[in-house]
């Protein structure tokens, strides 16, 4: 059974000795190190399995395969979702039948089949926007069940399997109409299941020590993220025009299968071994321990922090003077030596910055709810006797996202060198600009329902310059959260802090179902500019507490933990 020893790591002064009694001290301490490291083997290079000539484990390789696939399926399925509801699941008689309709009614209201066209398709839009808004926020909240069930119960391999059989099984079920909750309820838990544990195994096949590598490798797996969520709503939108809904959610299961059969072959050929400084950690301790990387659906916006922020996400304590509480006694298994020192960052300032994203994300998710009504209904999609599909619009942001990213990548490198703030202080203004872009896309949909003749449908490059300018604000707040929070967090509760960061989208996106019930009841032109005036008020009350928050950060003492492994 593992031991933790505890060790002081004091801040002040410290006892001094003669040198040659440190010297002695400190050659005992190597020598017992290396007498219980594993020594690797040649083929591994600086990883527990092989490596491609990049320097890449071939890991990386099969899970964003399998990443690339969950997210189509789940892209696919979310891009027809809102479409769905209006058109299919609340349609005149076809929503008695289905089960859990009850609840939802009880939570929502009824779709009446007695009212007037007009009141019934309010009522209609009221229940789609509300439903998606709740299915929307479980996806973000599930994970955090999961990843704690894989790390004290059952492992994240069961679970990644686990994940992807229920994420299947719900997507097929969402042919039948009768299902769509149950297969809603499938798809969410599986996702819990599935998105924390396959980032954790990602981590685990790199060293903690190389940083370029492991940011290098997590951005690839992000490119495969965005590349699965621009892909799906180009395939589920042209099967679902040519051959109804149940086709376009049997392409999102397919995909799924397709994600769950490179898997089980990355298993077979023993592609997932974890790194060697991985192999002896012992449960929660490793949890606790080490930087997880993040899971939701910023999931696909990491990759600019990672570019951007490298040295930041696995601090190691500088070499120091150490007492042991106790000795280490003989024929133990393996120890965990835990070392005090200050934390970068106080809990508190990272919980307000959580709290303080919960409106951008409200506003943002507005995306997959009202711009999909939007665009099926006023933009003027013919193209030379071809319609676009309206899933297609949804598959622009990850696009976006890609070619982005390395712009912006660039210009957070040269403000870290000529810039006036550096570090956290930065990143805290960073984020408080995204929701003024945000502001400024939901501006432009403003002035393209005021500015075009009233009964005409709208030139289809204003919702693509709404998604342009969303998805820059985008890029400023999320991948720059997520790098702060892995900075600014104590290391034994960043895994906490980064379940923080996503409770805080799962509330947004349960605010943006019932921001969206709005949708049909004003005009479209007033609507998105209160979506404006409400990120306006957000980027303000933002950047009103920079100052403060800058502050609290520049104040924080605390506990933080690093990992010292001996083994026997």
């Amino acid at each position: 059974m593992a031991t933790k020893l505890e060790i002081e790591l004091p801040y002040g002064d410290v006892e001094a000795k003669p040198a040659h009694q440190a010297e002695e001290a400190d050659e005992h301490s190597r020598m017992l190190l290396l007498q219980h490291v594993r020594p690797s083997d040649p083929r591994e290079g600086e990883h527990g399995a092989e490596v491609s000539s990049s320097g890449q484990p071939y890991g990386l390789y099969y899970l964003s395969a399998v990443e690339m696939w969950e997210r189509f399926s789940y892209y696919a399925m979310r891009a027809e979702l809102v479409l769905f509801f209006e058109e299919e699941l609340f349609a005149r008689g076809n929503w008695h039948d289905v089960i859990g309709m009850g609840l939802v009614t009880q939570l929502y209201g009824e779709p009446l089949d007695s009212l007037g066209d007009e009141e019934r398709e309010r009522r209609v839009q009221v229940l789609a926007s509300s439903v998606y808004g709740l299915y929307t926020s479980m996806a973000y909240f599930t994970p955090l069940a999961g990843g704690l069930l894989a790390d004290r119960y059952v492992g994240t391999a069961r679970m990644i399997y686990l994940g992807m059989f229920l994420i299947a099984l719900g997507h097929f079920f969402m042919v039948s109409r009768q299902l769509t909750f149950v297969a809603l309820l499938l798809i969410a838990v599986g996702t819990g299941c599935f998105k924390p544990n396959v980032s954790t195994q990602l981590g685990r096949l790199y060293s903690d020590s190389n940083t370029g590598l492991r940011d290098s490798g997590f951005s690839f797996f992000y490119c495969g993220i965005n590349a699965g969520a621009a892909l799906a709503p180009l395939v589920s939108g042209q099967l679902r025009q040519m051959y109804g809904f149940p086709v376009a959610f049997l392409s999102a299961a397919f995909g799924m299968m397709v994600g769950a059969a490179v898997y089980a072959t990355a298993h077979r050929l023993k592609r997932l071994e974890p790194h060697a400084s991985h192999h002896h950690v012992a449960g929660n301790c490793a949890a606790a321990a080490s930087v997880e990387e993040p899971a939701e659906d910023s999931d696909r916006h990491v990759s600019a922090a990672g570019m951007s922020a490298r040295g930041t996400r696995h601090r190691r304590a500088p070499p120091s003077p150490v007492q042991t509480r106790r000795g280490l006694p003989a024929g133990r298994k393996a120890g965990l030596l835990s070392a005090r020192c200050p934390p970068s960052g106080p809990t508190g300032g990272i919980l307000l910055v959580c709290l303080l994203t919960v409106p951008f994300w409200a506003v943002y998710a507005q995306g997959g709810i009202s711009f999909v009504l939007f665009v099926d209904a006023n933009v003027n999609r013919k193209l030379r006797g071809f319609t676009i599909p309206t899933e297609w619009f949804q598959s622009i942001n990850p696009l976006l996202v890609i070619g982005f990213t390395p712009l912006i990548s660039m210009l957070w490198q040269y403000l870290e060198k000529r810039g006036p703030e550096k570090g956290m202080a930065m990143s805290l203004t960073k984020m408080a600009i995204g929701p003024f872009l945000l502001a400024a896309g939901n501006f432009i949909l403003f002035l393209a329902c005021s500015t075009e003749n009233a009964g005409r449908k709208i030139n289809p490059l204003w919702p693509v310059a709404y998604v342009a300018v969303s998805t820059i604000g985008e890029l400023f707040l999320s991948p720059v959260g997520l790098s702060f929070v892995t900075q600014a967090a104590p290391v034994g509760i960043t895994s906490i802090m980064m379940g923080c960061w996503l409770l805080a989208s799962c509330f947004g996106n349960y605010m943006a179902g019932f921001i969206g019930s709005f949708y049909m009841s004003i005009d479209h032109a007033p609507f998105f500019l209160m979506l404006a005036c409400l990120a306006v008020g957000n980027g303000a009350v933002m950047l009103a507490s920079v100052i403060p928050l800058k502050r609290i950060l520049a104040g924080s003492k605390g506990l933080q933990i690093y990992p010292v492994i001996l083994m026997s």
